[in-house]
């Protein structure tokens, strides 16, 4: 089908019949299929953060930014079974790139909220809770003095079955709110994860969310619904999601661990040291998944 103009194209791609789609709040619906997304790029892991960035098209030049601060948002990937794959986060930047003809060119950074509540410092004390119970306070305080928290971030307690013991004095001197809770979790063996939030009923509309997983057991995690993925050359063609490069690393990490924490009660201090490699000569080395087949939209 001939175009005039590549508006008129760009108008019948609808985000239904997108490879990459982009959903934002109903409140900005407008602003939803005024963009395209042509590019996405990023990362999520376990025990990480998630971000990723997205290359965006729009037929219009004036485009707020301050709008898309702080703003919800769910990419969805069609991946080859016909599936969606959600990724959800918060917008932290949003740059306007070069104008080629009729369209304009909008890059958007997501981040999901543990990572944007680095931005609050604070120094304070715990007394008689475990690390379970300060994650609890933050995050309920976090919920009810953000509503745009409230409406877009939860917490999953179910894989967080083990019962901490209530530590004397906790304190939080001089750091963040989110490097406090992680320097809490790893010292206490806890896992976590970004996942995106079970989706709404049908007729019932509500903004992107994303829920932070807490667990202490890997093992039971759900398996990826991707399942094996293959490998393949990257210029070879194919009907499947692949790993097109695979490159092993080597670094150096400490031959032991020594743990020192004050014991509040009996006035003394604890010690604990332990050994992580049995030949201090060893070293870590782990392959790094680069990328999957190209998600850009042709």
């Amino acid at each position: 089908m001939p175009y005039r103009t590549l508006s008129d194209a760009f108008a019948l791609w609808t985000q239904q019949v997108r490879a990459i789609r982009l959903r934002l709040p109903q409140s900005h619906a407008a602003l939803q299929e005024a963009l395209l997304v042509q590019q996405v790029m990023g990362s999520e892991s376990l025990c990480g953060a998630c971000e990723y960035e997205l290359l965006c098209l729009s037929p219009r030049e004036d485009l707020v930014l301050k709008d898309f601060m702080a703003l919800p948002v769910e990419v969805q990937l069609v991946t080859d079974q016909g599936g969606l794959r959600s990724v959800c986060g918060l917008v932290a930047e949003v740059h306007a790139g070069q104008i080629d003809g009729d369209l304009s060119t909008y890059r958007l950074v997501l981040r999901d909220a543990l990572s944007l509540l680095g931005q609050r410092i604070n120094t304070r004390v715990f007394l008689h809770a475990s690390e379970a119970d300060v994650t609890q306070i933050l995050t309920s305080e976090w919920r009810q003095g953000n509503p745009l928290l409230a409406s877009c971030l939860e917490v999953d307690w179910s894989l967080l079955a083990e019962r901490y013991p209530v530590r004397e004095f906790i304190m939080q001197h001089n750091e963040s709110d989110a490097d406090f809770l992680r320097r809490l979790w790893k010292r206490r063996g806890i896992g976590w994860h970004i996942r995106p939030a079970e989706p709404p009923t049908p007729g019932h509309a509500a903004c992107p969310r994303h829920t932070l997983v807490l667990f202490n057991d890997g093992m039971q995690l759900p398996r990826n619904a991707a399942g094996a993925v293959p490998y393949r050359r990257d210029h070879a063609p194919g009907t499947q999601d692949a790993i097109l490069r695979w490159q092993a690393t080597r670094r150096l990490c400490a031959g032991s661990l020594s743990r020192h924490t004050w014991d509040h009660v009996q006035d003394a201090p604890l010690r604990s040291q332990v050994a992580l490699f049995r030949r201090s000569r060893v070293l870590h080395q782990s392959p790094t998944l680069f990328r999957y087949s190209n998600m850009k939209e042709s």
